[in-house]
C-alpha cells in the first residue's frame, strides 16, 4: 500500500481511501505490522478494520486486540551457585512480573533449594541452597537483587536449633535469619545491649548502701550494692561488674547486681566501677562510673550522732508554722570544678651538667584527674610530665615552675629553688690560676725590692 496513505496521529496509525482490496466471500484480509514497545509491561494493540459492501450497501466493522508482553528484565537469571563451574537458574515462569524468578535449576544436579521463600521483604522469591547434597543449606540466592552469600547457622533464638544467618541487603552486616521451626524470617539483632548504671549514681554521696545527699563526686563510705539496668530485645546472656579493671562478679538473671564490702583498713582511694552486659549474639556495651571510697569510721554510726542528729530534725519541723507549706528544698545548684593543687617539690639541688629529676607526683586534684604536668626549668628550657628530668649548664640559683591541668580545664603553679653548683675539683681549677698570679706578682715585687736596696747601699 502506498505510504502516502498512512497518517499518524497521537498514538492512532490510520489508513485511508484504499483501493485494489477487494474481498469476495469465504476470503479475508490478513494485516502485518512492527511495533516498537519502548516500555515494560503489558501493551495492548487495537486494530479496527472497517468495509463498505457493494450490495447491500452497507458498512461492516471488525475489531481485534493484540497484547505485547514486556519486561525490563529477562525471564531468567544465571549463577554460578555452587562453585562448580557452571551456572545455575532462576527462571521467572509465570511471567508476571511481580513474585520474582520462582523455579530454580541445577543442569547438572550438584545443588538443591532447601527453602524459597521471600527472603528480604520485596514480595519475591529468594533461595536457601545446598550445594553439598546434604540436606543442610549453605548459601542464600537473591537473584532478582544479584545477591549470592554463605549462611551462617547458629542458635539464635537459644532454643536448640540453628537458624540460617545472612545478609539481605549486600552490606556486609548480617541482618535477617531463618527459622526452621516456625518457617519464617526474623530479624536478626545487630544492635548491641542498652546498659545504664543506676546505683551508685553520680555526685551524691553513699553510706552503708544508702543515698544521702548530692555531691561534688560520688563518694562511698561503707559496703555499696552496684545496680544496673540492662536491656536487649533477644536477650541477656550475662552482666559482668569491674572495679578499675578487674572483673569482681558475673550475673546471668534480672535484676543485675553485685555488693560491694568495704575495707575497714582502705584509706581514701578513687576507683572505676564498670558494668559489661553481653546479649545472646555475643554483642556488648558497657557504662561505668567513677566512685571516691573513704574509710568507714565507727563514730558515724554513734548514737550521739544519729539521735542528736534525729532531734535536731525534729525541732526544725516543729517550728514550722501550722498553716503554712514547709518550702521547697532548694535544687541542686552547679556542680563546680575545683582547682588543681600544684606541688613542684624540691627545693633542689645539684652540680654543672648533672642531671636532675624533679618531681611533681604530690599534685592533685580534689574533684577530678591532673592531665597534664608542665615544667619551666629557669635556664629558657621547658619540659611536661609528672616528674621530667633536666640538666643546667651553669652553675648558680634558678627557679623552677611547675604547672598542672586537671581534666575541667583548671590550672595551678607552683615555684621551687634550684641551686646549681660546681664540684670541688673545678672550684680549684678556678682558684688555683689566681692563686700563682698572687705568687708571680709576689715575688716581683719582692725581687724588685732586694734589687731597690741593694742599689742604694752600692751608689752610697
Amino acid at each position: 500500500m502506498d505510504e502516502s496513505s498512512v497518517s499518524l496521529d497521537g498514538r492512532t496509525i490510520s489508513w485511508s481511501n484504499l483501493t485494489g482490496v477487494e474481498l469476495f466471500d469465504g476470503q479475508s484480509l490478513e494485516i502485518e505490522y512492527d511495533t516498537q514497545v519502548v516500555s515494560s509491561g503489558i501493551t495492548i494493540n487495537t486494530i479496527e478494520v472497517s468495509a463498505f459492501e457493494t450490495c447491500p450497501h452497507v458498512w461492516h466493522y471488525c475489531e481485534a486486540k493484540a497484547t505485547v508482553y514486556a519486561t525490563s528484565s529477562p525471564a531468567f537469571k544465571s549463577r554460578d551457585v555452587d562453585s562448580d563451574g557452571n551456572n545455575e537458574t532462576a527462571t521467572d515462569t509465570n511471567r508476571d512480573l511481580t513474585d520474582g524468578y520462582e523455579t530454580y535449576g541445577d543442569h547438572d544436579a550438584s545443588s538443591d533449594v532447601v527453602v524459597s521463600i521471600d527472603g528480604d521483604g520485596d514480595n519475591k522469591v529468594d533461595y536457601f541452597i545446598d550445594i553439598t547434597r546434604d540436606g543442610k543449606p549453605n548459601r542464600y540466592w537473591d537473584p532478582d537483587d544479584c545477591i549470592l552469600m554463605d549462611l551462617d547457622l547458629k542458635d539464635v533464638d537459644g532454643d536448640g536449633t540453628k537458624e540460617w544467618v545472612y545478609d539481605s541487603d549486600d552490606d556486609d552486616v548480617k541482618d535477617r535469619y531463618y527459622d526452621p521451626d516456625d518457617g519464617k524470617i526474623h530479624l536478626y539483632d545487630v544492635e548491641p545491649p542498652t546498659i545504664e548504671i543506676v546505683k551508685p549514681l553520680k555526685h551524691y554521696f553513699y553510706k552503708n548502701d544508702v543515698r544521702r545527699r548530692l555531691s561534688f563526686r560520688t563518694i562511698i563510705i561503707g559496703p555499696i550494692t552496684v545496680k544496673a539496668n540492662v536491656g536487649d530485645d533477644r536477650g541477656v546472656e550475662k552482666v559482668e561488674f569491674y572495679v578499675d579493671g578487674k572483673l569482681k562478679h558475673t550475673d546471668t538473671k534480672e535484676p543485675y547486681y553485685w555488693t560491694w564490702l568495704f575495707k575497714s583498713i582502705e584509706l581514701k582511694k578513687r576507683h572505676i566501677i564498670k558494668v559489661k552486659a553481653y546479649d545472646v549474639t555475643g554483642k556488648s556495651s558497657s557504662d561505668e562510673v567513677v566512685v571516691w571510697r573513704y574509710r568507714y569510721h565507727p563514730l558515724l554510726d554513734h548514737p550521739i550522732l544519729t539521735i542528736g542528729g534525729a532531734l535536731l530534725i525534729s525541732k526544725m519541723l516543729k517550728g514550722q508554722p501550722v498553716n503554712e507549706e514547709p518550702p521547697q528544698p532548694p535544687g541542686p545548684g552547679p556542680i563546680l570544678n575545683k582547682k588543681p593543687v600544684a606541688d613542684v617539690g624540691g627545693p633542689y639541688s645539684s652540680y654543672v651538667k648533672e642531671v636532675i629529676v624533679f618531681d611533681g607526683s604530690d599534685s592533685y586534684d580534689p574533684d577530678g584527674s591532673i592531665v597534664s604536668y608542665e615544667w619551666d626549668f629557669g635556664d629558657g628550657s621547658t619540659g611536661s610530665g609528672e616528674a621530667p628530668s633536666h640538666m643546667y649548664k651553669s652553675s648558680g640559683e634558678y627557679t623552677v615552675t611547675l604547672t598542672v591541668t586537671d581534666d575541667g580545664g583548671k590550672t595551678a603553679s607552683d615555684k621551687a629553688l634550684v641551686t646549681v653548683s660546681l664540684k670541688q675539683s673545678e672550684e680549684r681549677l678556678v682558684l688555683e690560676p689566681f692563686w700563682y698570679i698572687v705568687g708571680g706578682l709576689g715575688v716581683i715585687l719582692l725581687i724588685s725590692l732586694i734589687a731597690l736596696e741593694f742599689r742604694r747601699d752600692f751608689f752610697e
